[in-house]
């Protein structure tokens, strides 16, 4: 089952002379955002650029966030890789190294001939063979547009192994909300789609903002999960607002930046993610304090 709450999709800091993985930081930014009161801790996805990490450094990742976090708190790793056979090994990896679940981009190197019956294939392999719960992970945008059909969640979503789906994807929530079940959970993977998705029976959100702001996050969780809401709350909109001036403009680099603002490890973004400049860290720290003054006036 998926815990009721904000999971984090962290970043994973470099250092800036080397771009090597700050372990160290890693942990304390874990330790930082379960005392924010988060409820799950999401390492090694998109924001933590895990396709510029080789495994040796993916495992070690693993450990760095586990030595930080506090055990009350959900570690869900990603597993995406491009065969059902390396899935399944990394997620054994994974396993080992103490991970609880795992969540498992779409293959998507060969986008245009995947289609419904590979991507079938490739959960259900997964599915039947991964030692942890598996989560389906729906992002086009960072697997070539490749999209889970509704069809395919609806077989999968029956399966014993496979508990939820984080949905980052631009269908209607419609298009997945009929598999919704006891055993079958959705977090919403935007904060463009939180909303919509908190109030069609998701138990959470995997929000790029708690890299930065946790404790917004988790607040305008407890306002969806405690208060009828007609439309998105004020958070929810200034969370929109930020997002898309900080990583709408830059990327994971911004969201970095940002969270090195906010007091946390973020470290640079690997090559090929470009550098900052001055004048654009300039502008996501107005734009993190503009985001901190709509906390104070409407939280």
């Amino acid at each position: 089952m998926l815990p009721t709450g904000i999971y984090v999709p962290m970043v994973t800091p470099f250092f800036e002379d080397t771009e090597l993985v700050d372990y160290n930081g890693m942990t304390e930014n874990a330790a930082k955002l379960c005392a924010a009161g988060v409820t799950g801790l999401m390492p090694l996805g998109s924001n933590g650029e895990f396709r510029s990490l080789d495994d040796g450094e993916s495992l070690k990742v693993l450990s760095a966030v586990k030595r930080g976090m506090d055990p009350n708190v959900t570690l869900m790793v990603g597993a995406g890789r491009e065969s059902a056979h390396a899935t399944i090994e990394w997620i054994r990896k994974c396993a080992d190294a103490g991970a609880e679940k795992v969540f498992v981009l779409t293959p998507s190197f060969f986008a245009k001939t995947v289609g419904e019956e590979g991507l079938h294939r490739f959960y259900l392999a997964v599915a039947d063979q991964s030692p942890l719960p598996i989560v389906l992970y729906a992002a086009p945008p960072y697997a070539a547009g490749v999209e889970i059909p509704g069809k395919v969640v609806k077989v999968l979503s029956s399966h014993p192994n496979c508990i939820g789906m984080k949905d980052t994807s631009k269908q209607p929530v419609e298009e997945y909300r009929p598999y919704l079940s006891e055993v079958f959970q959705i977090l919403a993977g935007s904060q463009g789609k939180f909303f919509s998705w908190m109030t069609n029976g998701a138990v959470g959100g995997v929000l790029s903002a708690a890299n930065y702001a946790p404790e917004i996050c988790v607040r305008l969780m407890n306002i969806y999960a405690n208060t009828h809401c007609a439309k998105p709350h004020a958070l929810d909109l200034a969370l929109q607002k930020a997002g898309k001036a900080i990583s709408g403009q830059y990327g994971v680099a911004g969201v970095k930046y940002a969270a090195s603002l906010r007091g946390f490890n973020g470290g640079i973004a690997r090559n090929p993610f470009p550098v900052l400049s001055n004048a654009q860290k300039t502008d996501v720290q107005q734009t993190v304090n503009w985001l901190m003054e709509q906390f104070a006036e409407n939280g």
